[in-house]
C-alpha cells in the first residue's frame, strides 16, 4: 500500500513537472491550445496543492509575456516573448501619440482591456473546458482532491489561493487574470501619472479622469472589486482628480488676484466667459462619462463650487463698486450667463434652481426702484407720504399740504407730464440687463403697483374734491375732474 502511494505520488510530481515546462512555452495567442495540457490539469487538480503552485509558475510566466506585449504595444519593438506572427504590422505603436495625451492614455487603457478580455478567453478555454463535465471536469478533479487535502480548508470553508473553498472556477479564472496583469499595472499606472503630471489644463485633466473612470467601471464588471487591476485605475483616477482641483484652485487664485473693473454696459467680465466656456467643456466630458445618473449631479455639484461659484463671487465683488441699480443689473447679467450654460444638462438642476433664487432676489431690488421711479416722477411721492401718517377722523384731508387744490393741481400736471413717456424713461433705465423677458416682468410689476397706489390716492382725493365742491357751491365731480382729471383706467392703460 505504502508503494502505492509513493509510486502515485511520484507520478503526480512528474506529471506538475511536465505541466510546468508546458506551460513555460504555451503561447495563449496561439488560438490551438493543446488538448492533452487541458486533461493533464485535470489529472492535477486531484492534488489541489500542486495545482496551485502550477497556476502560480504559470501566472509568473504569463507576466513576463505581457509585460513584453505591453512594451511591445508602446514602441513596437518586438521582444524575444512575442511571437512575430501574432504581431499587427499594421499597429501603429502607442508612444507615437504620446503628444496627445486623451489618446495616448486612451489607447493603453484599449491594451489593457483588450488583453483582460484575451487573457480571459484563452483561460476559459485552457481552463474551464466544456468538454469535460462533472468528475471528468478540472472542478470535479479538484472536489476529489480536497477530500485527500483536507487542511487545505480552514473552519469555515476558505482555504488559500484559486481553490479557496474547492474552486470557483470563474473567480479563480479572472483572479487568475488580474495576476496575468500585474506586472503591466506598473508602468502603465507610472505614465499615465507622468501624463498627469504634465499637464495643467483643468478640463484636458478632468477628461482624462473620466476616461479612466470608463475603465475602471469596466474592469470592474470584468474582473470584480478586489482586483490589483482595479486598484490600480483608482489610484490613476485619484490621481487626475487630485490635479483637476489643483488647477482650478490655481486658476481661482489668479483671477481673484488681478480682478478688474465691471464692464461699462454690464455684461459679464471676460473671466466669467472664458470660465463658462471650459465649465461646458467639463459637463460635456462628465455628461459622456457612465458615472451614474444617480451620483452625477452631486459628484458634479462638488466640481461647480470650484469651477463656478469663485467666478460668481468675483462678479459679485465687482458688483461693490457700482450704483445700486447698475450693481443689480450686473449680478444678473452674470447670473443669467451662468445658467445659460448650466441649463444645457440635466444634472445641473439643482444649481439652476438656486441661480433662479438669486435672480429672483435681484429682480425684486430693481422692481422697487422701477417702482420708486415712478412715484417720484410723478409726483405721487408727497401724497403716499402724507397718506401714511393721516388721520381721517381729525383732520380733512384738503387740509394736509399736500392734498390742497392747488398743489394737487400741481401735481396732475406733473402727472400728465409723465405718464406718455413713463415707461420708455423708465426702461431706459433697464436696457443693459441682458433679458428683454425680465424687463417686461420688472416693469409689468413696478407698474402694476403704481397703478394701485395711484387708485388709494385717486379715492381719497376724489371724495375729498367731492366734499370741497359741496362748500363751495360748485358741481361735486366737476369740481373735483377739474383738480384731479386722471383716472385709473386711463392711467392703466398708458402704463401697459
Amino acid at each position: 500500500m505504502d508503494q502505492m502511494t509513493g509510486d502515485l505520488q511520484g507520478a503526480f510530481q512528474k506529471l506538475y513537472r511536465w505541466i510546468q515546462r508546458e506551460l513555460k512555452h504555451l503561447s495563449l495567442e496561439n488560438p490551438q491550445i493543446n488538448a492533452g495540457i487541458r486533461r493533464a490539469l485535470r489529472v492535477l487538480a486531484e492534488r489541489p496543492t500542486l495545482f496551485q503552485n502550477c497556476l502560480d509558475f504559470f501566472a509568473e510566466a504569463r507576466q513576463n509575456i505581457l509585460l513584453d506585449s505591453f512594451y511591445t504595444a508602446l514602441t513596437g519593438a518586438a521582444p524575444t516573448t512575442v511571437t512575430p506572427s501574432y504581431m499587427d504590422p499594421t499597429t501603429k505603436p502607442i508612444e507615437l501619440y504620446a503628444h496627445d495625451p486623451l489618446r495616448y492614455i486612451g489607447d493603453m487603457l484599449a491594451w489593457l482591456h483588450s488583453t483582460a478580455v484575451g487573457e480571459q478567453e484563452a483561460l476559459e478555454v485552457l481552463f474551464i473546458s466544456q468538454e469535460g463535465e462533472g468528475q471528468n471536469s478540472i472542478l470535479g478533479g479538484i472536489e476529489e482532491g480536497l477530500k485527500s487535502e483536507p487542511w487545505l480548508e480552514d473552519g469555515d470553508g476558505e482555504g488559500k489561493g484559486a481553490i479557496r473553498g474547492g474552486w470557483d472556477a470563474r473567480k479563480g479564472l479572472m483572479m487568475l487574470v488580474d495576476k496575468d496583469l500585474q506586472t503591466v499595472c506598473k508602468p502603465l499606472k507610472s505614465r499615465i501619472e507622468q501624463v498627469i503630471a504634465s499637464h495643467e489644463e483643468s478640463t484636458l485633466v478632468y477628461k482624462i479622469s473620466n476616461l479612466i473612470n470608463f475603465y475602471r467601471l469596466t474592469f470592474e464588471k470584468l474582473l470584480g472589486q478586489e482586483s490589483f487591476l482595479l486598484e490600480t485605475m483608482k489610484t490613476t483616477e485619484q490621481a487626475a482628480l487630485r490635479q483637476f482641483h489643483s488647477s482650478l484652485q490655481e486658476h481661482v487664485r489668479t483671477v481673484q488676484s488681478e480682478l478688474p473693473q465691471a464692464p461699462d454696459d454690464l455684461t459679464p467680465p471676460p473671466f466669467l466667459y472664458e470660465a463658462l466656456n471650459e465649465l461646458k467643456q467639463l459637463m460635456i466630458s462628465c455628461g459622456s462619462s457612465l458615472i451614474p445618473d444617480s451620483e452625477r449631479e452631486g459628484g458634479f455639484y462638488k466640481i461647480l463650487e470650484e469651477a463656478l461659484d469663485p467666478y460668481l463671487d468675483g462678479c459679485h465683488n465687482l458688483s461693490q463698486d457700482l450704483e445700486e441699480v447698475d450693481k443689480n443689473i450686473f449680478v444678473i447679467n452674470c447670473q443669467l450667463a451662468a445658467k445659460t450654460t448650466l441649463e444645457q444638462f440635466s444634472f445641473t438642476a439643482d444649481r439652476i434652481s438656486k441661480l433662479d433664487a438669486e435672480v429672483e432676489k435681484q429682480i425684486v431690488l430693481l422692481t422697487e426702484f422701477q417702482h420708486n421711479f415712478f412715484v417720484h416722477t410723478s409726483g405721487l411721492h408727497p401724497l403716499l407720504v402724507a397718506l401714511s401718517d393721516w388721520d381721517p377722523k381729525t383732520t380733512p384731508l384738503t387740509q394736509l399740504l399736500p392734498f390742497s387744490p392747488h398743489t394737487l393741481s400741481l401735481v396732475s400736471q406733473t402727472l400728465d407730464e409723465f405718464l406718455p413717456s413713463a415707461l420708455m424713461d423708465a426702461t431706459t433705465g433697464l436696457k443693459r440687463l441682458s433679458s428683454p423677458k425680465i424687463i417686461g416682468e420688472i416693469m409689468q410689476e413696478a407698474a402694476s403697483r403704481f397703478v394701485d397706489d395711484f387708485a388709494r390716492v385717486e379715492e381719497v382725493v376724489i371724495d375729498a374734491l367731492v366734499n370741497e365742491g359741496d362748500r363751495q357751491g360748485e358741481g361735486r365731480i366737476e369740481f373735483a375732474r377739474s383738480v384731479w382729471p386722471r383716472t385709473v383706467d386711463e392711467v392703466r392703460v398708458l402704463l401697459t
